[in-house]
């Protein structure tokens, strides 16, 4: 007699073998369903020969699986690898049938569950190996926040560091596509993990909600006279709220209250600009290259063809952030996007770049960063370097689509006239303020530099943070996941803020939640994490 449970293993080891959930196809974001059937599985007669082919491989497979099952009911293989067939990686269903989709979903979590039930990885210990990165050896974190009320302040600071962590801080990066703004998401989402802070951000959907409990928290302090316990990290990439206007203001609103009472929670601006040319080609090559293969009367033939139609690109996208969409997907900016011929809006730029704390540049990066932790006591600083693969496997590289750089140099001037002079002004600003900083901060960048290229090598073993994160859409705080007692909140004294910030995140990271099970964790104690409570 075939178990219930071994039967659901049998078809999910059948449609989904458990190494593709391992290998975290496209950076841990599910693979959505085309928009139109491939193969002629969208037909009738498609969709009969897509599940009799299946059913065919079921038969076939049915005794191993089911043999496989029963022992791991009964506790005899664990810890055992799966059989060598398993791990043959199936994709997902080619057609757009729904219901397909949903099998092959079902099946997925199916063997999730069968797998790690298995492997007996349901809960990971502190004496897991391989656990945690080197800097989060000597912080004790185990199953605290590193900053309870338990806690002091007294983190020892690295040479580079001159800025203890501060009770309350606001970091805010104007995360600009192509200028490093992945790696500093990331960098931000270990200092959560490693409960120094919380992070928002992204898209901003919810910002005015969320922008209220950040009020009714700090109305609260200031009536209790004591600073909140936590440090916020913002992102503000693109999204429905621009940083631009509304959420500027209230997050200079925010540090005026709690300025005016005596209470120190410093508002840090940080944004990166680069080189118009250097800003083309690498966005070009990132996300347009590949569709202009593809349609080349709608993106232009060439590198030089679609830079002329997207004008002002990057002093554009710090304005406004949704400017990239059109310019990646589209081929094109509108007049309104671009604004080029308004003066008005070189005066809009400046303004907004005057009012941050540091505007530094992509190749002075470390300088950058280092200034804003100094400003923000920002914990940990040992980024790992992202460099994103260009969508749709596009390989040109600068040199082939620009043989005559100066010449390229002369025609992005001419298309771009404000991003050069943003990058005149700003970039001379900041070497300015890297040269007023004397000697003893480039020593200090020095030994930044060399902490970071240490780093890298315990990075390269950890999963990014793309594959520990996945993506999903905002949902409700009303979830079971999202009751306080199910949350790792590294807010301790605003629980209720990790609980909304979390709902409103668009990715899910595993730390989040208290409980560790193949339902929130698919890989296991595979990962750099030690921020779970294990379930007896």
């Amino acid at each position: 007699m075939v178990r219930p449970a071994a039967r659901r293993l049998a078809l999910a080891l059948v449609l989904l073998p458990a190494a593709l959930l391992a290998s975290g196809q496209g950076e841990g974001q599910e693979q959505m369903p085309p928009k139109r059937a491939a193969s002629g599985h969208g037909s009738r007669g498609g969709k009969e020969r897509f599940f009799k082919g299946r059913m065919n491989l079921f038969k076939d497979r049915m005794m191993q699986a089911t043999t496989i099952a029963n022992r791991s009911s009964r506790g005899s293989v664990r810890g055992a690898p799966a059989p060598e067939w398993s791990h043959r990686p199936h994709k997902p269903p080619t057609t757009s049938n729904k219901r397909a989709w949903k099998v092959w979903r079902r099946a997925k979590e199916e063997a999730s569950r069968a797998r790690w039930s298995r492997l007996g990885a349901v809960g990971c210990p502190a004496e897991t190996p391989g656990m945690v990165l080197p800097w989060a050896k000597s912080e004790a974190l185990v199953l605290e926040p590193q900053m309870s009320p338990s806690r002091t302040h007294n983190r020892t600071l690295d040479p580079f560091q001159r800025s203890a962590q501060r009770r309350c801080a606001m970091i805010v990066d104007r995360h600009v596509h192509k200028n490093g703004g992945s790696t500093i998401r990331d960098l931000f989402l270990e200092n959560e993990r490693l409960g120094y802070g919380i992070y928002q951000g992204y898209t901003q959907w919810h910002w005015d909600s969320d922008v209220q409990l950040l009020q009714s928290i700090a109305k609260q302090a200031v009536s209790n006279g004591n600073t909140p316990n936590h440090l916020l990290m913002l992102e503000a990439h693109f999204g429905h709220t621009e940083l631009n206007g509304k959420m500027l203001n209230d997050l200079k609103s925010l540090e005026q209250l709690y300025t005016g009472a005596g209470l120190e929670c410093p508002l840090v601006l940080m944004t990166r600009i680069r080189e118009p040319l250097e800003y083309y080609l690498s966005f070009y090559r990132w996300g347009v290259g590949f569709r202009q293969e593809k349609d080349p009367d709608k993106f232009g033939r060439g590198f030089l063809d679609w830079a002329r139609k997207v004008p002002e690109l990057q002093s554009s996208i710090i304005l406004r952030g949704m400017t990239a969409m059109p310019a990646e997907y589209m081929g094109t900016l509108s007049p309104l996007q671009s604004s080029r011929d308004l003066p008005e809006t070189w005066t809009e730029l400046e303004k907004f770049l005057d009012q941050f704390s540091v505007v530094g540049t992509v190749n002075r990066f470390d300088e950058a960063l280092l200034m804003a932790a100094d400003l923000s006591g920002l914990p940990l600083t040992l980024y790992k370097r992202n460099t994103p693969h260009n969508k749709g496997g596009f390989k040109a590289k600068n040199y082939k689509l620009c043989p005559d750089m100066e010449a390229c140099r002369k025609v992005i001037r001419e298309i771009a006239p404000r991003d050069y002079l943003m990058w005149e002004k700003y970039s001379a600003r900041f070497e300015d303020r890297v040269r007023a900083a004397g000697p003893a901060f480039a020593a200090r960048v020095r030994q930044y530099k060399a902490a970071v290229k240490e780093a890298q090598d315990a990075w390269q073993r950890a999963p990014r943070k793309q594959t520990i994160c996945r993506f999903h859409p905002e949902t409700s705080t009303r979830l079971t996941e999202l009751e306080l007692a199910n949350l790792r909140c590294p807010v301790v004294d605003s629980p209720e803020l990790c609980q909304r910030l979390y709902a409103h995140r668009l990715f899910e990271c595993p730390w989040q939640y208290q409980p560790n099970s193949s339902l929130t964790d698919p890989l296991g104690c595979w990962r750099p994490s030690m921020g779970f409570a294990r379930r007896g």
